[in-house]
Protein backbone atom coordinates (compact mmCIF):
# COMPACT_ATOMS: atom_id res chain seq x y z
CA UNK A 1 0.00 0.00 0.00
CA UNK A 2 1.42 3.35 -0.94
CA UNK A 3 1.63 6.24 1.50
CA UNK A 4 -1.04 8.03 -0.56
CA UNK A 5 -3.45 5.07 -0.28
CA UNK A 6 -2.79 4.89 3.43
CA UNK A 7 -3.48 8.61 3.86
CA UNK A 8 -6.73 8.40 1.86
CA UNK A 9 -7.96 5.52 4.02
CA UNK A 10 -6.81 7.20 7.24
CA UNK A 11 -8.52 10.46 6.31
CA UNK A 12 -11.75 8.58 5.57
CA UNK A 13 -11.66 6.61 8.84
CA UNK A 14 -10.92 9.71 10.91
CA UNK A 15 -14.03 11.41 9.49
CA UNK A 16 -16.38 8.60 10.54
CA UNK A 17 -18.51 9.21 13.61
CA UNK A 18 -17.98 6.69 16.38
CA UNK A 19 -20.61 5.79 18.94
CA UNK A 20 -19.48 3.54 21.74
CA UNK A 21 -22.46 1.49 22.89
CA UNK A 22 -20.67 -1.12 24.96
CA UNK A 23 -19.54 0.06 28.37
CA UNK A 24 -18.68 -1.56 31.66
CA UNK A 25 -17.90 1.71 33.37
CA UNK A 26 -20.37 2.96 35.93
CA UNK A 27 -22.08 6.17 34.87
CA UNK A 28 -20.57 9.19 36.58
CA UNK A 29 -23.79 10.01 38.43
CA UNK A 30 -23.86 6.49 39.96
CA UNK A 31 -20.26 6.80 41.10
CA UNK A 32 -21.03 10.17 42.66
CA UNK A 33 -24.10 8.78 44.47
CA UNK A 34 -22.85 5.31 45.44
CA UNK A 35 -19.09 5.60 45.39
CA UNK A 36 -16.73 3.10 43.83
CA UNK A 37 -14.54 0.34 45.23
CA UNK A 38 -12.90 -2.81 43.93
CA UNK A 39 -16.14 -4.74 44.31
CA UNK A 40 -18.19 -2.29 42.25
CA UNK A 41 -15.52 -2.49 39.54
CA UNK A 42 -15.70 -6.32 39.49
CA UNK A 43 -19.49 -6.29 39.71
CA UNK A 44 -19.71 -4.13 36.57
CA UNK A 45 -17.32 -6.22 34.50
CA UNK A 46 -17.04 -9.70 33.06
CA UNK A 47 -15.02 -10.63 36.16
CA UNK A 48 -18.35 -10.84 38.02
CA UNK A 49 -19.28 -13.78 35.81
CA UNK A 50 -15.96 -15.49 36.54
CA UNK A 51 -16.76 -15.35 40.24
CA UNK A 52 -20.27 -16.66 39.68
CA UNK A 53 -18.86 -19.47 37.50
CA UNK A 54 -16.52 -20.33 40.37
CA UNK A 55 -19.58 -20.79 42.59
CA UNK A 56 -19.96 -17.38 44.23
CA UNK A 57 -23.65 -16.58 44.75
CA UNK A 58 -24.79 -13.74 42.47
CA UNK A 59 -26.46 -12.00 45.41
CA UNK A 60 -23.11 -11.70 47.22
CA UNK A 61 -22.35 -8.59 45.15
CA UNK A 62 -25.32 -6.90 46.84
CA UNK A 63 -24.25 -7.50 50.45
CA UNK A 64 -24.15 -4.37 52.57
CA UNK A 65 -20.56 -3.64 53.48
CA UNK A 66 -17.22 -4.22 51.81
CA UNK A 67 -16.30 -6.50 54.71
CA UNK A 68 -19.36 -8.68 54.10
CA UNK A 69 -18.61 -8.90 50.39
CA UNK A 70 -14.97 -9.71 51.15
CA UNK A 71 -16.00 -12.63 53.36
CA UNK A 72 -17.65 -14.29 50.36
CA UNK A 73 -15.40 -12.89 47.62
CA UNK A 74 -12.18 -14.12 49.27
CA UNK A 75 -13.42 -17.73 49.23
CA UNK A 76 -13.84 -17.71 45.44
CA UNK A 77 -10.99 -15.41 44.42
CA UNK A 78 -8.37 -18.22 44.22
CA UNK A 79 -10.50 -19.94 41.57
CA UNK A 80 -10.66 -16.84 39.41
CA UNK A 81 -6.93 -16.15 39.18
CA UNK A 82 -5.59 -16.05 35.65
CA UNK A 83 -2.77 -18.50 35.06
CA UNK A 84 -0.51 -18.89 32.11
Amino acid sequence: MSQTDYQVILDYVEQQPVIDTHEHIQPQNEVAEQGVNIFTVFKNSYARLDFVSAGMPEEAWELGSEEEIWEVFSRYQPFVLQTE
